[in-house]
């Protein structure tokens, strides 16, 4: 089985002042490219540092930066949001999971009560197939006329 290397996704770095700017992110030998969410072509790979920087000098680089910062509020608010909603989420997967588990035991419980009650019932069966057995010897000798 092959392992698919995925290229990292680029993210500005913030200044002092709380604004999205650009920065060169580390080049590591295992490099793999970025991409970056502000172009139309999503499937570019930026392979070099030369051509990243290339990009930052794009006009639409620029626009999508610029949009950043006149939203980072918007975008604050939308994290907010998520993180409330992943709690909320974390919450109902705990108390489904809780009720999941108190299921599998009851499942368990029931089953094995089954298994015991077929067990006795089997039990039971053969007792009375015995008797009945003898019970059929004994009159048989009784109706035996000779």
């Amino acid at each position: 089985m092959d392992i698919s290397v995925q290229p990292d996704l680029y993210c500005p770095s913030l200044d002092d002042n709380g604004n999205y700017i650009d920065s060169f992110p580390k080049f590591t030998l295992n490099f793999n490219g970025f991409y970056c969410k502000c172009t139309s072509r999503k499937d570019k790979i930026y392979e070099t540092k030369k051509s990243l920087v290339s990009h930052f000098k794009t006009k639409c680089h620029k626009n999508w930066l610029e949009n950043l910062n006149n939203n980072k509020q918007n975008y604050y608010i939308k994290y907010i949001e998520a993180n409330e909603v992943i709690r909320s989420q974390k919450i109902i997967i705990a108390s489904l999971n809780k009720e999941l588990d108190n299921k599998n035991l009851t499942i368990n419980y029931l089953t094995e009560q089954l298994v015991n009650n077929s067990l006795k019932t089997d039990r039971n069966n053969s007792e009375v197939y015995k008797t009945n057995e003898t019970n059929k010897t004994k009159i048989a000798d009784l109706i035996d006329l000779d």
